[in-house]
Formats: structure tokens, sequence, C-alpha cells
């Protein structure tokens, strides 16, 4: 009965007041840590559910402990008689630690609640960094500010997310961030110079990076770093980006801007902003290529994109990553500006810098200007010779492009006088020969503005935009095509339920078993397997795949316009997904369509050598008929275009 642990705490009390009743009065200043260890002591007489009334002396009292030699009553002051009250005061950790207080105080921590962490609704106390009574000197391992244990201090609240939304979410998961980092693995293999959290922070006196006073503040961080990266922080402050950053310039690049602030990599790690991989357009590209840095400083502009336009930059693009980068010509640390002697783009260094990968580079190598491209050439004389040839690769392409029509021409002149004197069939009306044309124009149109908006940076774009096309022409265009497209659909749905023509043609194009034999015959007869090719009715399984892929095209096309032509009318109605999915839908459909355009429609209409240079029943409506051809299918055509 007494082992039960509802029984315990009150035993222990009533045990205790019994053994303070039958002592004499004893007052705090006459009070040893002996006293305490009556109670405190003994881990086996305490309570089950309160370890933390256990005090381990001997961890207390030995040599590392930085309250070794105090007594209890130095810290718990607050007690005057024994019993004492349950719970005891907190302990006044300032009556000692006055100016770790003081910095407290000023830091980012002193107004920091635990509540969704540790599930307390109070401040940030000494014990949550510091312990309570087994408090050891940093240098002593079991310390929890020692170098590893103050980094898993640190990962207690910062390994989550405290702050559902917004940016102080950041500063909540950099723990977790931080163990992908050189330092932390420099840390754990024993290197105790190795940076943790309080060497770039602080302990006491953390501040917001906004204050000038942080160690974290911008013009601060080469200072920082340069507690263990003294001879490359002097380097980096004497270059062109420290003494822009010395000056006050906030956007000038320091230590984090390269490296990261938490997840540190080593340069030869393809995620490293400064490996290979990613230090020139990653990296560098990110000022260099900003008009609006380059502007605000007065830099020449352009060097990043003549950079990646040259050898150089397009090997890389193409991963040849061992190709020269930005840092290969103009240093890491050590970037100078171009008069400077120190600077390895100094005119007296550029053979010493070119010759690393360029051994026999000699004067004239290294003559003129670096970045200039065949695109834009920086000689008078390079200018010249480009605009000779974009005038001679015009002229030389009009002339082909004429002389080849004026073949083509003529062979398809030849092909509707040959065709005169064959037995053709009336496929197609004047009236279905005009939808043909204007669905044709629609999609061409389609097509052009689309992709126009999909890869505006394109070449074809480009050209679209010399030509005078802007986003206002562009999207005109766009929707009158998609509406032009879309009403034609329409009224062929329209046809094809409401007259008998239509119906009759809607029989003909519905699929059937006959479809995939055709399919299989005619791949078999064209691999030499068999020896006649099908025989196809009024259309073919080529010319049905094609058809109901433009009716399952045309529907989801016309609703996905529809919804990103008019989003708010939309999400008044349906949630936004539907707008974002008909984003998704509406790209990759029109990829498709238009990949079937040129590899399967183009083919039997213009490529297949019996239709070469091109079939004609899109202007005539007629088609050869061959002696094999079903009478049946033939008949039944034939009544449909005289009762249309």
């Amino acid at each position: 009965m007494f082992n039960h642990p509802s029984i315990q705490p009150v035993l222990f009390w009533i045990i205790l007041s019994g053994f303070v009743s039958l002592a004499s009065p004893v007052f705090s200043e006459e009070w040893e840590t002996e006293d305490c260890m009556l109670c405190h002591g003994d881990k086996e007489e305490l309570p089950k559910d309160r370890p933390g009334l256990f005090v381990d002396l001997e961890s207390l009292e030995e040599e590392m402990s930085v309250h070794a030699g105090m007594e209890c009553i130095d810290c718990h002051s607050d007690i005057v008689d024994l019993p004492h009250e349950d719970p005891v005061q907190p302990v006044n950790c300032l009556e000692c630690h006055e100016d770790a207080g003081i910095e407290m105080e000023e830091s980012v921590h002193a107004t920091v609640t635990v509540q969704k962490i540790l599930g307390e609704d109070r401040n940030l106390k000494c014990t949550d960094c510091h312990g309570t009574h087994d408090i050891f000197y940093s240098e002593d391992s079991r310390s929890k500010t020692s170098k590893l244990n103050s980094i898993k201090n640190c990962r207690g609240c910062h390994d989550q997310s405290i702050s559902e939304n917004g940016p102080e979410t950041r500063k909540f998961v950099t723990g977790e961030v931080y163990l992908k980092c050189v330092h932390y693995r420099e840390v754990l293999s024993g290197n105790e110079d190795a940076a943790s959290c309080v060497d770039c922070h602080g302990s006491h006196h953390v501040l917001p990076r906004t204050r000038e006073e942080s160690l974290t503040f911008p013009l601060n961080i080469p200072n920082t770093c340069g507690k263990c990266h003294e001879e490359i922080s002097n380097t980096f402050m004497e270059s062109a980006h420290g003494l822009s950053l010395s000056a006050g310039n906030f956007e000038s690049p320091n230590c984090t801007t390269c490296h990261g602030s938490h997840e540190i990599l080593e340069a030869t790690h393809p995620l490293s902003l400064t490996s290979p991989h990613r230090l020139s357009k990653g990296l560098c590209a990110q000022c260099h290529g900003s008009t609006l840095v380059t502007d605000k400083f007065k830099m020449e502009s352009g060097q990043s994109s003549s950079f990646f336009d040259s050898y150089h930059g397009r090997a890389e693009e193409l991963g040849g990553f061992e190709t020269a980068n930005c840092a290969s010509c103009h240093g890491v640390h050590n970037i100078f500006s171009e008069t400077d002697a120190r600077s390895t783009i100094h005119q007296a260094n550029l053979i010493q810098t070119c010759a690393k990968c360029h051994v026999e580079a000699g004067p004239q190598f290294v003559a003129g200007k670096i970045h200039t491209t065949a695109s834009a050439p920086a000689s008078w004389i390079g200018q010249v010779v480009r605009l000779f040839y974009v005038w001679l690769i015009g002229i030389t392409l009009a002339f082909m492009v004429l002389h080849n029509a004026i073949i083509l021409i003529r062979y398809i002149v030849d092909k509707f006088r040959s065709q005169s004197k064959l037995r053709t069939e009336q496929r197609f009306s004047r009236f279905e020969m005009l939808q043909h044309h204007i669905i044709a124009l629609s999609f061409i149109l389609l097509a052009i503005t689309g992709f126009a908006l999909a890869y505006p940076n394109s070449g074809f774009t480009s050209m679209l935009a010399w030509l005078g096309m802007t986003e206002v022409h562009r999207s005109i265009i766009h929707r009158t095509a998609g509406v032009i497209a879309t009403g034609l659909f329409v009224f062929h749905l329209f046809f094809l339920m409401v007259t008998r023509k239509g119906r009759v043609e809607l029989g003909f194009l519905w699929p059937g078993k006959k479809d995939f034999s055709d399919l299989g015959q005619n791949l078999s007869y064209h691999l030499t397997k068999k020896t006649d090719p099908p025989r196809f009715g009024r259309f073919g399984y080529h010319e049905k795949l094609e058809y109901w892929a433009l009716i399952w095209g045309m529907i989801l096309m016309s609703i996905t316009g529809f919804f990103l032509w008019f989003p708010e009318l939309v999400t008044q109605r349906l949630p936004k997904v539907f707008v974002d999915v008909s984003e998704i839908i509406h790209f990759y459909e029109a990829v498709l369509a238009t990949l079937a355009i040129v590899f399967w429609h183009l083919f039997f209409v213009v490529f297949h050598p019996k239709e070469y240079p091109i079939s004609l029943s899109m202007f005539t409506g007629k088609e050869e008929m061959a002696e094999e051809d079903d009478p049946a299918n033939v008949a039944s055509t034939t009544d449909s275009h005289e009762e249309s």
C-alpha cells in the first residue's frame, strides 16, 4: 500500500515534517549544502514524478562545475525556514551575472515565449539554455553550452516553425538547415574551432540583424566570419565588393550572399552557389545580370549576357563545368577593379590569368575587349562582318525560297491538271473546304500567339516583337482566333446532330474493329510482311484518329480557354484549382495538338509519297478513286452530297 505512487509524496512530506519538528530551528544564514541533501540527495526517497528535486552533489562540487564551492542558499536565498515552501521561487541569476542579464534584456530572446515550443506560457529562462544544477564550463562536453550541445540547445526552438505564416517562419527552421552545413560536420568531427550558433550570433547578446551592433548586421558579417577566416576576410574587405559594402551599400554582397548563412556547402558540392554548377548563373548573374543593380551602381551592363553568349557560357549551359566561369577570371574573394594592379583582369595580369587554361596565350590573345561575341562584336571590323553576313543570309534565304517556290508551284499546277484526267469522287463540298481553311488559319494563329506567351524569351517571339507584335496585339489575335475556332466547332456539332448528311458522315467516322485490323495490316504491309495493303472505307483509321483527336482537343481547349479568359467569373462559382488545372491542360493540349499536326496530319497531306507535294483535296474537294474502292461507300457518299 505504501508503495502506491499517490501515497509516496504525502509520506515524504509527513516524515520530513517530523524530522524538522524534532530539530532545533535552522536559519538560512547557517544552512549548509549538507542540510539540503537530507531531502534532495536521495533519489529513491523523492517523488518519482518530480525528478528535478534530486541534486547530484558530486557533479555540483567537481572542478568543472561553474558553481563549485557555492552553497545552495547562495542561489536559493529566498528560503527562510525548513521545510521550505513548494515550489521555491525561481533563482535570480542576475544577482551574480548582471552583465549577461543586461545583454539578455536587449536580445531578441528577451520577449520570446516558449508556449508553442515547451507548452509553457512564459519567457525564456537562463536554465533553458544553461541547465540547473548541472552547469559545467563550456569546455566540458557535458555542458549544455559546449560546442555540440549548444547547437542542440538552439535546435530545441529553431528546428521547427512556430509562426504559421509570414517571413518570421524562416527564423525558426534554421536549425535543421544548419545540419547540412560544412561547419556542423566539422563540429561533429571534433573541431572545436568550427563555427556553431553562438560563434556567429552571440550568446546572450543576440540582436536582430537589422541592428548595427548585431554580429549578423550586413556590414558586420565579414568581421564575424573573419574571427575564423581572418585572411580571407581581410582580402574581401579590400576587394570591390568589400569596399562597396564598407561604403554602406547594403545591396553589395557579403560572405552570406555567396556562401549562404546556415546551409554553407563546400564549393565542390553541386548545390552550393559557389560551385561551378551554379556560380555564373545562380550567383554572379543575379547582380551583374540585373539592370536594377547595374543602373543603380552605374556598372557596365551586358557583362552577364555576353558571358553566356560566349563559348565559355554556352559550354557551361551544356554541362561543361570544367570550362572557365566568372571566378576563373575575376577571382573569388580577391575581386578588384580592373584598374587595380592586384586584379586578375588588370591588363598586366591578363596573360597569366588566361594562361591557366590557354597555356600558350600571348599579348594578342588578350588584346581588345574580352566580353564580346559574334552577336555583339566590340570592334568595328567585327560589326561590319556581322552586318555583311546578316544581309548575305537574308538575300540567300530569299533566293532559295523563291527558287524552290517556283518549282513547287509548277508541280502543284501539274498535279491539278493531271487530276482532271483521273477518276475522282467529290469528297468535300465547298462549304466544308471553307470550314477547313478557317479552322486551319485559326489553329495557326492560336499556335503562334499561344506559344509566344509560353516562351516570351525565345527567338521566335523576339521575331514577332521585331515585326511589331505587342502583348495587346497577341492577346486580341489569340482570343479572336479562339472564338472563331470555338464557334465553328459548335456549328460542326450542330451539323452532325441535326442534318442527315452530318449523321451519315458521323457513321463513316465512327471507329470500329476494322480500324484496328487495318492498322495492323498497314504496318505489316509496309514492313514487307504482307503483300496486300488494307482496303480502307470512306475514312481510314488515320483520318478517324485525327478527327476524334480534334473533337477531344476542341472540347478541352474551349473550356479551359474560357476559364483562363474569365478567371474572376469562374472563381465566383468554382474553386481556384479549376483555373490552375486549366492552365496546365491548355498548355499541354496545345503542345500535343501542334505535334499531332506536324508529325501526323502534314505527313498524310504533304509528305506522304502518294500526296507529295500536297494533297489537292483541300482545294478541290475531290479525291482520286481507286479501282478497289467499295462501291457502296461511293454510292453513299454521292447520295449524301446530292442531298446537300
